[in-house]
């Protein structure tokens, strides 16, 4: 085990994909370089594309795909406030910072 750090997780690209999920918070990857999966509670969706996810104590902000960029056939742009949810990207940047 190496030393605890405070990081900033950025997801770079828009969420096109998403689903409605149970079990724990997560965000996990199976190996360096494999897409991260992310499940949370939303508990903010403001009337841009940027949805505020729950992890554990965290607050992760995500930026969902809008108009100008398709999604899914029949499915909301994003989800709703209070759902439970898991997606998928390709990648996310880790930043350490100080406190």
């Amino acid at each position: 085990m190496g030393d605890a750090a405070d990081v900033e997780i950025d997801v770079p690209d828009d969420v096109v994909h998403w689903v409605h999920a149970e079990g724990p918070d997560a965000l996990l990857t199976e190996a360096v370089g494999a897409p991260v999966r992310i499940q949370g509670t939303v508990i903010a969706a403001d009337e841009d594309a940027v949805v505020s996810i729950r992890l554990g104590t965290d607050v992760l902000l995500v930026e969902f795909a809008t108009a100008r960029h398709p999604v899914e056939q029949g499915r909301p742009d994003r989800p709703s406030l209070g759902d439970r949810i898991e997606l998928s990207v390709p990648h996310i940047d880790v930043c350490p910072y100080s406190i």
